[in-house]
């Protein structure tokens, strides 16, 4: 199994299938910690500024962390998929658990 540490490159890939084309959507990514506080959410909008249109059909959808600025732990992923500002189309508040390893961030 791959491991995580601190400022690792970090890829999230979405699968995503729709059933009609949408022109609006949008991909969120959300890492909270296991106590429920929230340390990272990206999202293609509205917080990103990244179109995001979901043709029909099977689609993949990659998030990608340059440095993951985590510390060494347990954190819980979370994902959704929405029509930005007005609806939720898929939401996942507990997709899983990311482990984190430590890594000497001063070398």
């Amino acid at each position: 199994m791959p491991t995580v540490a601190t400022w690792d490159k970090v890829r999230v890939r979405f699968h995503i299938y729709a059933r009609t084309t949408l022109q609006r959507g949008s991909v969120i990514l959300e890492i909270r910690t296991i106590e429920g506080t929230r340390v990272i959410v990206l999202s293609t909008q509205p917080d990103g500024t990244l179109p995001l249109p979901f043709e029909e059909g099977f689609q993949a959808v990659d998030c990608v962390i340059d440095e993951l600025p985590l510390a060494a732990g347990q954190y819980v992923v979370a994902a959704s998929l929405a029509v930005p500002n007005m609806d939720w189309l898929w939401f996942r508040p507990e997709l899983g658990i990311l482990s984190v390893e430590e890594r000497d961030v001063y070398s």
